[in-house]
Protein backbone atom coordinates (compact mmCIF):
# COMPACT_ATOMS: atom_id res chain seq x y z
CA UNK A 1 0.00 0.00 0.00
CA UNK A 2 1.01 3.65 -0.69
CA UNK A 3 2.35 5.01 2.57
CA UNK A 4 1.14 8.71 2.49
CA UNK A 5 3.30 9.60 6.06
CA UNK A 6 6.38 8.47 4.17
CA UNK A 7 6.10 10.89 1.53
CA UNK A 8 5.26 13.33 4.41
CA UNK A 9 8.26 12.33 6.31
CA UNK A 10 10.55 12.95 3.09
CA UNK A 11 8.86 16.22 2.25
CA UNK A 12 6.89 15.57 -0.90
CA UNK A 13 3.89 15.49 0.12
CA UNK A 14 2.97 19.34 0.37
CA UNK A 15 4.30 20.00 -3.40
CA UNK A 16 2.18 17.14 -5.17
CA UNK A 17 -1.00 17.78 -3.59
CA UNK A 18 -0.32 21.92 -4.32
CA UNK A 19 0.31 20.69 -8.14
CA UNK A 20 -2.82 18.93 -8.43
CA UNK A 21 -5.06 21.49 -6.82
CA UNK A 22 -3.02 23.92 -9.48
CA UNK A 23 -4.52 21.28 -12.13
CA UNK A 24 -7.69 21.07 -11.02
CA UNK A 25 -8.31 24.72 -11.14
CA UNK A 26 -6.85 25.05 -14.64
CA UNK A 27 -8.73 23.05 -16.00
CA UNK A 28 -12.01 24.08 -14.60
CA UNK A 29 -11.12 27.40 -15.55
CA UNK A 30 -10.81 25.88 -19.63
CA UNK A 31 -13.43 24.49 -19.61
CA UNK A 32 -15.69 27.84 -18.25
CA UNK A 33 -14.05 29.49 -20.97
CA UNK A 34 -14.25 27.29 -24.30
CA UNK A 35 -18.15 26.59 -22.89
CA UNK A 36 -18.42 30.41 -22.51
CA UNK A 37 -16.91 30.80 -26.15
CA UNK A 38 -19.46 28.73 -27.20
CA UNK A 39 -22.71 29.81 -26.08
CA UNK A 40 -21.46 33.18 -27.44
CA UNK A 41 -21.22 31.94 -31.19
CA UNK A 42 -24.63 30.08 -30.42
CA UNK A 43 -26.24 33.23 -29.32
CA UNK A 44 -24.42 35.56 -32.27
CA UNK A 45 -26.07 33.12 -34.72
CA UNK A 46 -29.23 33.22 -33.39
CA UNK A 47 -29.15 37.25 -32.88
CA UNK A 48 -28.25 37.31 -36.78
CA UNK A 49 -32.18 35.75 -37.40
CA UNK A 50 -33.81 37.27 -34.90
CA UNK A 51 -36.10 40.49 -36.03
CA UNK A 52 -34.57 44.09 -35.43
CA UNK A 53 -36.96 46.52 -33.47
CA UNK A 54 -38.25 48.00 -36.43
CA UNK A 55 -39.01 44.93 -38.38
CA UNK A 56 -41.18 43.54 -35.16
CA UNK A 57 -43.04 46.35 -35.47
CA UNK A 58 -43.63 45.77 -38.78
CA UNK A 59 -44.49 42.42 -38.17
CA UNK A 60 -46.91 43.00 -35.40
CA UNK A 61 -48.84 45.47 -37.78
CA UNK A 62 -49.09 43.33 -40.85
CA UNK A 63 -50.45 40.32 -38.29
CA UNK A 64 -53.33 42.72 -37.20
CA UNK A 65 -54.15 43.11 -40.86
CA UNK A 66 -56.72 41.23 -42.34
CA UNK A 67 -55.43 38.37 -43.85
CA UNK A 68 -57.80 36.30 -46.86
CA UNK A 69 -57.40 32.74 -48.47
CA UNK A 70 -55.42 33.84 -51.73
CA UNK A 71 -58.05 32.58 -54.51
CA UNK A 72 -56.93 30.50 -57.71
CA UNK A 73 -57.62 28.87 -60.38
CA UNK A 74 -59.87 26.45 -60.95
CA UNK A 75 -59.16 24.54 -63.85
CA UNK A 76 -62.96 21.93 -63.33
CA UNK A 77 -64.87 25.29 -63.70
CA UNK A 78 -63.14 26.78 -66.75
CA UNK A 79 -63.62 23.13 -68.19
CA UNK A 80 -67.26 22.72 -67.34
CA UNK A 81 -67.33 26.32 -69.09
CA UNK A 82 -65.73 24.93 -72.42
CA UNK A 83 -62.60 27.79 -71.68
CA UNK A 84 -60.47 25.50 -70.37
CA UNK A 85 -58.34 24.91 -73.40
CA UNK A 86 -58.20 28.38 -74.73
CA UNK A 87 -57.46 30.04 -71.04
CA UNK A 88 -54.16 27.27 -70.96
CA UNK A 89 -53.04 27.42 -74.27
CA UNK A 90 -52.55 31.48 -73.45
CA UNK A 91 -50.39 30.61 -70.26
CA UNK A 92 -48.72 27.95 -71.36
CA UNK A 93 -48.01 29.95 -75.28
CA UNK A 94 -45.93 32.48 -72.88
CA UNK A 95 -44.46 29.86 -70.38
CA UNK A 96 -46.34 31.14 -67.26
CA UNK A 97 -48.41 27.66 -67.16
CA UNK A 98 -47.08 27.22 -64.01
CA UNK A 99 -48.99 29.77 -62.02
CA UNK A 100 -52.22 27.62 -63.02
CA UNK A 101 -50.94 24.91 -61.07
CA UNK A 102 -50.19 27.12 -57.74
CA UNK A 103 -52.69 26.14 -55.08
CA UNK A 104 -51.09 26.92 -51.78
CA UNK A 105 -52.92 27.50 -48.26
CA UNK A 106 -52.52 30.85 -46.61
CA UNK A 107 -50.55 31.39 -43.19
CA UNK A 108 -50.88 34.68 -42.17
CA UNK A 109 -47.89 34.68 -39.26
CA UNK A 110 -45.02 33.86 -42.67
CA UNK A 111 -47.31 35.76 -44.86
CA UNK A 112 -46.68 38.93 -42.11
CA UNK A 113 -42.66 38.18 -41.16
CA UNK A 114 -41.78 37.80 -45.32
CA UNK A 115 -43.85 41.21 -45.60
CA UNK A 116 -42.23 42.97 -42.65
CA UNK A 117 -38.71 42.05 -43.69
CA UNK A 118 -38.96 41.50 -47.28
CA UNK A 119 -36.23 43.74 -49.37
CA UNK A 120 -35.81 44.01 -53.58
CA UNK A 121 -32.55 45.67 -54.69
CA UNK A 122 -33.45 45.60 -58.53
CA UNK A 123 -31.75 47.45 -61.44
CA UNK A 124 -32.59 47.30 -65.00
CA UNK A 125 -29.96 46.41 -67.50
CA UNK A 126 -32.05 47.29 -70.97
CA UNK A 127 -35.36 45.33 -71.33
CA UNK A 128 -34.24 42.59 -68.42
CA UNK A 129 -34.12 43.13 -64.13
CA UNK A 130 -31.36 42.09 -62.22
CA UNK A 131 -31.17 42.46 -58.40
CA UNK A 132 -31.13 40.46 -55.13
CA UNK A 133 -34.26 39.93 -53.11
CA UNK A 134 -34.22 39.32 -49.10
CA UNK A 135 -36.53 38.41 -46.54
CA UNK A 136 -37.07 35.86 -43.38
CA UNK A 137 -39.37 33.06 -43.30
CA UNK A 138 -40.07 30.94 -40.26
CA UNK A 139 -37.16 32.54 -39.03
CA UNK A 140 -34.11 32.18 -41.48
CA UNK A 141 -32.77 34.78 -43.54
CA UNK A 142 -33.11 33.94 -47.10
CA UNK A 143 -31.40 36.09 -50.19
CA UNK A 144 -32.41 35.12 -53.66
CA UNK A 145 -31.84 36.26 -57.24
CA UNK A 146 -34.48 37.01 -59.78
CA UNK A 147 -33.74 33.80 -61.59
CA UNK A 148 -34.13 31.64 -58.55
CA UNK A 149 -36.94 33.65 -57.62
CA UNK A 150 -38.82 32.65 -61.27
CA UNK A 151 -37.35 28.99 -60.74
CA UNK A 152 -39.11 29.08 -57.33
CA UNK A 153 -42.62 30.22 -58.91
CA UNK A 154 -42.30 27.51 -61.96
CA UNK A 155 -42.31 30.87 -64.18
CA UNK A 156 -39.75 31.42 -67.03
CA UNK A 157 -36.50 32.86 -65.63
CA UNK A 158 -34.02 35.48 -68.06
CA UNK A 159 -36.93 37.00 -69.64
CA UNK A 160 -37.60 40.51 -70.99
CA UNK A 161 -39.33 42.95 -69.03
CA UNK A 162 -41.72 43.96 -71.67
CA UNK A 163 -43.95 47.42 -72.14
CA UNK A 164 -46.51 48.71 -74.00
CA UNK A 165 -46.85 52.23 -74.88
CA UNK A 166 -50.62 53.95 -73.84
CA UNK A 167 -51.51 54.37 -77.60
CA UNK A 168 -51.08 50.71 -78.17
CA UNK A 169 -53.17 49.92 -75.05
CA UNK A 170 -55.82 52.24 -75.90
CA UNK A 171 -55.98 50.66 -79.62
CA UNK A 172 -56.26 46.72 -77.81
CA UNK A 173 -58.65 48.40 -75.35
CA UNK A 174 -61.19 49.62 -78.12
CA UNK A 175 -60.43 46.04 -79.98
CA UNK A 176 -61.89 44.01 -76.82
CA UNK A 177 -64.07 46.47 -75.35
CA UNK A 178 -65.52 48.26 -78.26
CA UNK A 179 -64.96 51.45 -75.98
CA UNK A 180 -62.56 54.90 -77.61
CA UNK A 181 -61.64 56.00 -73.55
CA UNK A 182 -59.02 53.78 -71.55
CA UNK A 183 -59.35 55.72 -67.54
CA UNK A 184 -56.78 53.30 -65.59
CA UNK A 185 -59.25 54.87 -62.94
CA UNK A 186 -62.58 54.14 -64.18
CA UNK A 187 -61.89 51.08 -66.20
CA UNK A 188 -64.56 48.51 -65.87
CA UNK A 189 -63.31 44.87 -66.16
CA UNK A 190 -66.99 43.56 -67.26
CA UNK A 191 -66.56 45.91 -70.65
CA UNK A 192 -64.50 43.05 -72.01
CA UNK A 193 -66.56 41.18 -73.98
CA UNK A 194 -64.29 38.02 -74.07
CA UNK A 195 -64.93 35.50 -71.62
CA UNK A 196 -61.52 33.81 -71.74
CA UNK A 197 -59.71 37.23 -71.42
CA UNK A 198 -61.99 37.85 -68.54
CA UNK A 199 -60.68 34.89 -66.66
CA UNK A 200 -57.50 35.61 -67.69
CA UNK A 201 -57.65 38.72 -65.54
CA UNK A 202 -59.23 37.46 -62.52
CA UNK A 203 -56.42 34.76 -62.24
CA UNK A 204 -53.42 37.61 -62.30
CA UNK A 205 -55.53 39.96 -60.22
CA UNK A 206 -55.86 37.54 -57.79
CA UNK A 207 -52.52 36.23 -57.69
CA UNK A 208 -49.69 38.14 -58.70
CA UNK A 209 -51.56 41.35 -58.27
CA UNK A 210 -52.99 40.37 -54.68
CA UNK A 211 -56.45 42.11 -55.35
CA UNK A 212 -59.48 40.86 -53.29
CA UNK A 213 -61.77 42.18 -56.16
CA UNK A 214 -60.97 42.86 -59.82
CA UNK A 215 -63.88 44.99 -60.87
CA UNK A 216 -61.84 47.55 -62.58
CA UNK A 217 -58.85 47.14 -64.87
CA UNK A 218 -55.31 48.02 -63.66
CA UNK A 219 -52.51 48.92 -66.09
CA UNK A 220 -50.27 46.31 -65.24
CA UNK A 221 -52.86 43.37 -65.69
CA UNK A 222 -53.98 45.11 -68.95
CA UNK A 223 -50.35 44.67 -70.10
CA UNK A 224 -50.25 40.91 -69.00
CA UNK A 225 -52.87 40.29 -70.72
CA UNK A 226 -51.62 42.29 -73.67
CA UNK A 227 -48.35 40.07 -74.15
CA UNK A 228 -50.33 36.77 -73.64
CA UNK A 229 -52.53 37.47 -76.50
CA UNK A 230 -49.91 38.52 -78.59
CA UNK A 231 -47.77 35.63 -77.34
CA UNK A 232 -44.80 37.18 -76.53
CA UNK A 233 -42.78 35.76 -73.89
CA UNK A 234 -42.24 38.02 -70.78
CA UNK A 235 -40.86 37.96 -66.81
CA UNK A 236 -43.78 37.59 -64.70
CA UNK A 237 -41.54 37.10 -62.00
CA UNK A 238 -40.67 40.44 -61.31
CA UNK A 239 -44.35 41.89 -61.53
CA UNK A 240 -44.51 39.77 -58.26
CA UNK A 241 -41.76 41.46 -57.31
CA UNK A 242 -42.96 45.22 -57.67
CA UNK A 243 -46.19 44.42 -56.21
CA UNK A 244 -44.68 42.77 -52.77
CA UNK A 245 -43.20 46.01 -52.79
CA UNK A 246 -46.10 47.93 -52.63
CA UNK A 247 -47.93 45.30 -50.46
CA UNK A 248 -44.91 45.58 -47.83
CA UNK A 249 -44.82 49.60 -48.07
CA UNK A 250 -48.84 49.99 -47.11
CA UNK A 251 -50.14 50.41 -43.73
CA UNK A 252 -53.63 49.26 -44.44
CA UNK A 253 -55.83 47.02 -46.80
CA UNK A 254 -56.47 43.13 -46.62
CA UNK A 255 -53.86 41.13 -47.85
CA UNK A 256 -54.72 38.11 -50.15
CA UNK A 257 -51.28 37.37 -51.40
CA UNK A 258 -50.14 34.71 -48.75
CA UNK A 259 -50.70 31.49 -50.65
CA UNK A 260 -48.02 32.86 -53.42
CA UNK A 261 -46.01 33.51 -50.24
CA UNK A 262 -46.54 29.99 -48.78
CA UNK A 263 -45.05 28.68 -52.13
CA UNK A 264 -41.93 30.35 -52.20
CA UNK A 265 -41.53 28.80 -48.54
CA UNK A 266 -41.97 25.62 -49.37
CA UNK A 267 -39.67 26.05 -52.51
CA UNK A 268 -36.84 26.90 -49.82
CA UNK A 269 -38.30 23.50 -47.19
CA UNK A 270 -39.22 26.10 -44.40
CA UNK A 271 -41.11 24.66 -41.81
CA UNK A 272 -44.50 26.37 -40.44
CA UNK A 273 -45.71 23.36 -38.65
CA UNK A 274 -48.22 24.27 -35.65
CA UNK A 275 -48.95 27.44 -37.65
CA UNK A 276 -52.83 28.93 -38.42
CA UNK A 277 -53.74 28.78 -41.85
CA UNK A 278 -56.12 29.77 -44.01
CA UNK A 279 -57.69 28.12 -46.70
CA UNK A 280 -57.46 28.58 -50.35
CA UNK A 281 -59.95 29.49 -52.69
CA UNK A 282 -60.97 29.31 -56.32
CA UNK A 283 -62.35 30.93 -59.34
CA UNK A 284 -65.38 28.44 -59.60
CA UNK A 285 -68.69 28.80 -60.61
CA UNK A 286 -70.17 30.18 -58.00
CA UNK A 287 -67.66 33.00 -57.84
CA UNK A 288 -68.43 33.37 -61.89
CA UNK A 289 -71.74 33.44 -61.00
CA UNK A 290 -71.30 36.31 -57.89
CA UNK A 291 -68.75 38.71 -59.90
CA UNK A 292 -71.70 38.24 -62.71
CA UNK A 293 -68.94 37.03 -65.37
CA UNK A 294 -71.59 34.28 -66.28
CA UNK A 295 -75.05 34.06 -65.95
CA UNK A 296 -77.39 30.72 -65.97
CA UNK A 297 -80.71 30.46 -67.93
CA UNK A 298 -84.07 28.51 -66.78
CA UNK A 299 -82.53 25.86 -68.41
CA UNK A 300 -79.45 25.68 -66.48
CA UNK A 301 -77.19 26.72 -69.51
CA UNK A 302 -74.34 29.50 -68.56
CA UNK A 303 -74.13 32.44 -70.77
CA UNK A 304 -71.22 35.19 -71.25
CA UNK A 305 -72.20 37.90 -69.26
CA UNK A 306 -71.95 41.02 -71.89
CA UNK A 307 -71.68 44.92 -71.21
CA UNK A 308 -75.06 46.98 -71.12
CA UNK A 309 -77.05 44.24 -69.70
CA UNK A 310 -76.84 41.51 -72.32
CA UNK A 311 -75.57 38.15 -72.69
CA UNK A 312 -74.78 35.31 -74.87
CA UNK A 313 -74.68 31.76 -74.91
CA UNK A 314 -71.06 30.69 -74.81
CA UNK A 315 -70.75 29.46 -78.41
CA UNK A 316 -67.24 26.92 -79.62
CA UNK A 317 -67.13 29.25 -82.76
CA UNK A 318 -66.53 32.67 -80.90
CA UNK A 319 -64.07 30.71 -77.90
CA UNK A 320 -60.88 31.34 -80.27
CA UNK A 321 -59.03 33.75 -79.24
CA UNK A 322 -56.49 33.52 -81.97
CA UNK A 323 -59.16 34.88 -84.50
CA UNK A 324 -59.24 38.53 -83.80
CA UNK A 325 -63.44 39.54 -85.03
CA UNK A 326 -63.87 36.91 -81.55
CA UNK A 327 -62.57 39.79 -78.90
CA UNK A 328 -65.62 41.79 -79.43
CA UNK A 329 -67.21 42.12 -83.21
CA UNK A 330 -68.63 38.54 -83.57
CA UNK A 331 -69.99 38.50 -80.17
CA UNK A 332 -71.78 41.87 -80.44
CA UNK A 333 -73.05 40.69 -83.90
CA UNK A 334 -73.84 37.49 -82.54
CA UNK A 335 -76.02 39.04 -79.44
CA UNK A 336 -78.43 41.63 -82.40
CA UNK A 337 -78.71 38.30 -84.65
CA UNK A 338 -80.14 36.29 -81.28
CA UNK A 339 -82.23 39.88 -80.82
CA UNK A 340 -83.13 39.91 -84.26
CA UNK A 341 -84.32 36.16 -84.17
CA UNK A 342 -86.48 36.59 -80.87
CA UNK A 343 -87.87 39.36 -82.24
CA UNK A 344 -89.09 37.60 -85.62
CA UNK A 345 -90.20 34.74 -83.04
CA UNK A 346 -92.16 37.41 -80.91
CA UNK A 347 -94.09 38.69 -84.68
CA UNK A 348 -94.71 35.18 -85.49
CA UNK A 349 -96.38 34.46 -81.96
CA UNK A 350 -98.52 38.10 -83.08
CA UNK A 351 -99.17 36.92 -86.19
CA UNK A 352 -100.31 33.69 -84.96
CA UNK A 353 -102.78 35.13 -82.07
CA UNK A 354 -104.50 37.70 -84.79
CA UNK A 355 -105.19 34.77 -86.47
CA UNK A 356 -106.40 32.72 -83.84
CA UNK A 357 -108.71 35.84 -82.86
CA UNK A 358 -110.25 36.00 -86.45
CA UNK A 359 -110.72 32.56 -86.58
CA UNK A 360 -112.80 33.26 -83.09
CA UNK A 361 -114.20 35.96 -85.08
CA UNK A 362 -115.25 33.75 -87.67
CA UNK A 363 -116.83 31.44 -85.49
CA UNK A 364 -118.67 33.98 -83.89
CA UNK A 365 -120.36 35.39 -86.75
CA UNK A 366 -121.63 31.92 -88.16
CA UNK A 367 -123.32 31.13 -84.73
CA UNK A 368 -124.75 34.63 -84.34
CA UNK A 369 -126.09 34.34 -88.06
CA UNK A 370 -127.51 30.49 -87.03
CA UNK A 371 -128.89 32.04 -84.05
CA UNK A 372 -130.80 34.80 -86.53
CA UNK A 373 -131.74 32.27 -89.02
CA UNK A 374 -133.32 29.86 -85.35
CA UNK A 375 -135.43 33.44 -84.82
CA UNK A 376 -136.87 33.60 -87.80
CA UNK A 377 -137.79 30.14 -88.15
CA UNK A 378 -139.42 30.35 -84.58
CA UNK A 379 -141.35 33.16 -85.42
CA UNK A 380 -144.15 30.49 -87.21
CA UNK A 381 -143.14 31.39 -90.46
CA UNK A 382 -144.59 28.05 -92.97
CA UNK A 383 -142.02 26.57 -94.83
CA UNK A 384 -143.74 27.64 -97.94
CA UNK A 385 -143.67 30.90 -97.79
CA UNK A 386 -140.48 31.38 -96.08
CA UNK A 387 -137.96 30.63 -99.63
CA UNK A 388 -140.39 34.09 -100.47
CA UNK A 389 -138.54 35.94 -98.22
CA UNK A 390 -135.11 37.40 -99.05
CA UNK A 391 -131.94 36.34 -97.24
CA UNK A 392 -129.95 38.69 -95.91
CA UNK A 393 -126.85 39.40 -97.62
CA UNK A 394 -123.30 38.42 -96.24
CA UNK A 395 -122.81 42.14 -95.08
CA UNK A 396 -125.32 42.50 -93.36
CA UNK A 397 -124.69 38.86 -91.00
CA UNK A 398 -120.98 40.33 -90.69
CA UNK A 399 -122.77 43.58 -89.48
CA UNK A 400 -123.72 41.20 -86.46
CA UNK A 401 -120.68 40.44 -85.29
CA UNK A 402 -118.80 43.45 -85.84
CA UNK A 403 -119.46 47.43 -85.07
CA UNK A 404 -121.24 48.68 -88.27
CA UNK A 405 -119.66 51.54 -90.48
CA UNK A 406 -120.40 54.87 -90.15
CA UNK A 407 -123.39 56.25 -91.12
CA UNK A 408 -123.13 57.56 -94.28
CA UNK A 409 -121.08 55.21 -96.08
CA UNK A 410 -122.57 52.92 -99.00
CA UNK A 411 -122.49 49.70 -97.02
CA UNK A 412 -124.26 50.91 -94.20
CA UNK A 413 -127.21 52.20 -96.56
CA UNK A 414 -127.21 49.14 -98.35
CA UNK A 415 -127.86 47.32 -94.76
CA UNK A 416 -130.74 49.52 -93.85
CA UNK A 417 -132.33 48.38 -96.88
CA UNK A 418 -132.29 45.03 -96.94
CA UNK A 419 -133.23 44.89 -93.32
CA UNK A 420 -136.23 47.46 -94.09
CA UNK A 421 -137.60 45.25 -97.15
CA UNK A 422 -136.97 42.39 -94.54
CA UNK A 423 -139.01 43.73 -92.16
CA UNK A 424 -142.07 45.15 -94.68
CA UNK A 425 -142.14 41.12 -95.75
CA UNK A 426 -142.53 40.31 -92.29
CA UNK A 427 -145.42 42.30 -91.43
CA UNK A 428 -147.20 41.05 -94.54
CA UNK A 429 -146.12 37.66 -92.96
CA UNK A 430 -147.77 38.26 -89.82
CA UNK A 431 -150.79 39.85 -91.45
CA UNK A 432 -151.67 36.92 -93.59
CA UNK A 433 -150.96 34.64 -90.58
CA UNK A 434 -154.02 36.19 -88.15
CA UNK A 435 -155.98 36.53 -91.48
CA UNK A 436 -155.63 32.53 -91.62
CA UNK A 437 -155.87 31.94 -88.14
CA UNK A 438 -158.94 34.41 -87.75
CA UNK A 439 -160.89 32.59 -90.83
CA UNK A 440 -159.98 28.96 -89.29
CA UNK A 441 -161.59 30.22 -86.31
CA UNK A 442 -164.64 31.19 -87.72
Amino acid sequence: MFDFDYLTNLGVATPLYLCWTSLVFISGTMKRLFSKRRKTTENSSSRANELTRDEKSRLNKFLARKHIGTRFYDSRAVDHLGLKEEVERLFNNTGIGGLLRIHEYTIPQLTSEFLATFKASLRKEGLKFEGELTFSLGGQRCSMTLTEWNGALGLPVDQEYLSASDAILKEFWREISGLDTLRWKDCPASSIYHPVFKIIQKILGNTIFGRVECSKMRKDEFRCLYCMVQGRVFDLGVELVLKLQDIAGSSSGNIVIGGMITHIAKALDVSFRGLDTLEPKRIDIVHLRTIKLITEDHNGFYHNKLPFGKSAPINARLIDTSHKPNWYRNWLSDNEEDEDEDDEEDDEEEESEDDEDDEEDEEVESETSFDRRGIDMDIGTPLALSSSIPRPSSSARRSFARPPPSRGTSAHRSVDVDVNSLADQMAQIFDMNSHMYHHTSC
